[in-house]
């Protein structure tokens, strides 16, 4: 089973983001949509 987004650390989400080959503020960007905009998916 996969580990939930949400249980990411801001930090942590930072690092996945840069080893997917992304930049570092797509790690914002999806840090504000979990929990400023508290979405609940990705569709």
């Amino acid at each position: 089973m996969k580990p939930s987004i949400h249980s990411l650390v801001h930090q942590t989400m930072q690092k996945w983001v840069l080893e997917q080959g992304e930049k570092k503020f797509r790690a914002d960007q999806i840090w504000e949509w979990l929990y400023r905009k508290r979405v609940q998916s990705f569709e």
